[in-house]
C-alpha cells in the first residue's frame, strides 16, 4: 500500500513524492534536461540520474541541465546548490510567503504553476486512512507547485504564472527553453534599439 504516514511534518511525509511521467515528458521536451538529480532506479525519469547514494549535493552541476524534484525537507540546500548550475529547474511547493522564497526568487526565474499536481508514491496515487471512518482514501495534493529556474536564460527575479498547457503549446510549436530565451532576448534588444532611436539613450 502507498499510505502516507500520519506522523512527522508534512515535508518529511512527502519527500518521496514523484512527478507523473506525462507531466515530466512535457517539461523535458521544453527544458531538455540531461539528468534527474533526485531519483532511484525504480522512479528515474531520465536515463541518467543520481540516487540518494550518489548525493546530488556533492555532484558537479556546472555542465548539466538538471531536473530537480528534491526532498522538500532539503530544499534550502538544493536551492543553494542550484546557484552553481549551468541550468537547473527545481520543482518546489508554492510557498511565496516563505522567507526562503523571497531570498531565492531573486536569484532565479519562477513559474507559478496553475492547479495542483497529483503526485505519485511508488508509481501510484498515495492513499491515507481517514481517522473518522477508518476507510482508505486517495490523498490529494493540498498545495500548488512552482518551478524555480536557475542558470542559462533565467531572468533573475522574474515571477510569472504558467501551466502545463502553456508549456505543451511551446512543445507543439517545437519551441524549447533556449528558443524561448533567445526570443525574449531579441525582443529586449529590439525595444532597446527603439528607445535609442526615440532618443531615450540621451
Amino acid at each position: 500500500m502507498n499510505h502516507i504516514a500520519s506522523g512527522g511534518s508534512h515535508e518529511t511525509r512527502v519527500d518521496d513524492f514523484e512527478l507523473p511521467r506525462e507531466i515530466f515528458d512535457i517539461w523535458n521536451a521544453f527544458f531538455e534536461f540531461d539528468i534527474d538529480s533526485c531519483a532511484s532506479p525504480a522512479n528515474a525519469l531520465l536515463p541518467k540520474y543520481w540516487t540518494k547514494e550518489d548525493d546530488a549535493l556533492k555532484q558537479d552541476w556546472s555542465k548539466l541541465r538538471i531536473y530537480n524534484n528534491c526532498p522538500y525537507s532539503l530544499k534550502l540546500k538544493f536551492l543553494e546548490k542550484a546557484k552553481e548550475a549551468k541550468f537547473a529547474v527545481l520543482l518546489l511547493p508554492n510557498d511565496v510567503e516563505a522567507k526562503w522564497f523571497h531570498k531565492y526568487s531573486q536569484l532565479c526565474e519562477t513559474w507559478l504553476l496553475e492547479g495542483r499536481i497529483q503526485f505519485l508514491l511508488n508509481g501510484k496515487r498515495p492513499t491515507r486512512i481517514c481517522k473518522k471512518t477508518g476507510k482508505v482514501k486517495v490523498s490529494g495534493n493540498n498545495k500548488g507547485s512552482m518551478l524555480m529556474i536557475f542558470g542559462a536564460g533565467a531572468n533573475k527575479g522574474r515571477i510569472q504564472t504558467s501551466s502545463n498547457n502553456e508549456i505543451q503549446e511551446f512543445v507543439n510549436a517545437n519551441i524549447t527553453w533556449d528558443d524561448y530565451y533567445n526570443a525574449r532576448l531579441d525582443r529586449f534588444e529590439r525595444i532597446c534599439r527603439d528607445l535609442a532611436f526615440e532618443g531615450f539613450d540621451k
